[in-house]
């Protein structure tokens, strides 16, 4: 019953972050100057958000059994105070929790959602370096003359 229910859980929260984020890419969501994005960046939206939320629903849903898994062996050091001796004290083993399939799951849902912050600006738009404002540049039709910089 309890893998039942965080699959149900798992395929919920992903059909609702995919179905979010293809809300905002497709209905007219935050987007550059009313610039629309093209399909491939749509579908690398709608990509990440499917594989963040699968990843986030996991991790999750792991928690509880990842907390209450025993550490591995401890290990017993020896510590060195300096003009007092040495002693040996305890080292947990590393904790189920932090292992490097929960890492590799939280690294994917941070890499997923800075996907959905990629977009693609109009070519028509410049960024003035002077005052960092938005410059929207009329295209050139005619030939290109090269200019020499000198300072």
């Amino acid at each position: 019953m309890a893998i039942r229910k965080s699959l149900i859980f798992t395929i919920v929260f992903t059909v609702l972050c995919v179905s979010v984020s293809a809300a905002l890419n497709l209905l007219g969501g935050p987007s550059t100057d009313g610039f629309a994005q093209p399909g491939a960046i749509v579908w690398v939206h709608l990509g990440a958000a499917f594989l963040g939320a699968l990843c986030l629903a996991r991790f999750l849903v792991g928690s509880p059994a990842a907390m209450a898994a025993p550490a591995p062996q401890s290990v017993m050091a020896v510590g060195v105070v300096p003009q007092l001796g040495a002693y040996r004290y305890r080292v947990s083993g590393k904790s189920a929790f932090f292992s490097a399939t929960r890492s590799a799951q939280i690294v994917t849902v941070l890499f997923c959602l800075m996907a959905q912050f990629a977009s693609v600006e109009s070519p028509n738009t410049v960024i003035d370096p002077a005052t960092n404002s938005i410059i929207h540049a009329k295209p050139h039709n005619g030939p290109l003359h090269r200019k020499i910089l000198t300072t």
